[in-house]
């Protein structure tokens, strides 16, 4: 009887230090443009996340799973939004970091999708809009008038007839 009330503790003491709903990740893909970039993190269970930006042109994403993840880091040619995704010091023990590097200042959003016991994190990062072009300048010319007075006159970056 004794042995049995043991092993049950044992049993339920197991089951209480193991992490329940724990996530693994399981794959990340990424579709990578100009203007817009989509990570996409796929997972074995529902994921604990969170992102930040540690400046306009890094995103820190936050996974609350212990371990490594292989085959960081992804390196891109530049030409795109992101350049790099490579491991992060992350904030504690339970949390993995993964650091995206982008060559242009960016806004990032993210969806979380369910398929059954599997689930999907899609990072969406839209680079920030270009400034507008600046005003055409404004050019002063002196014009002699009939009576031969100098005057100046205005001009904008449109020619008068």
């Amino acid at each position: 009887m004794m042995y049995r009330i043991r092993n049950w503790l044992v049993a339920t003491l197991l089951l209480l230090c193991t992490p329940v709903g724990a996530a693994t990740l399981s794959d990340i893909q990424v579709s990578n443009g100009n203007q817009q970039a989509r990570i996409t993190l796929s997972f074995i269970g529902d994921p604990d996340y969170a992102f930040s930006h540690q400046s306009k042109r890094t995103v820190a994403l936050d996974i609350k799973q212990t371990g490594v993840i292989q085959g960081l880091p992804l390196l891109f040619s530049g030409n795109n939004l992101v350049k790099a995704i490579r491991s992060g010091t992350p904030k504690d023990a339970q949390t993995l970091r993964l650091v995206v590097d982008l060559t242009e200042n960016g806004k990032t959003e993210a969806v979380k999708r369910q398929n059954g016991s599997n689930y999907t994190v899609v990072f969406t990062i839209n680079a920030d809009a270009p400034p507008p072009p600046p005003p055409p300048p404004v050019v002063a010319k002196r014009v002699e008038n009939a009576c031969g007075c100098r005057t100046a006159r205005q001009r904008t970056g449109a020619q008068s007839v």
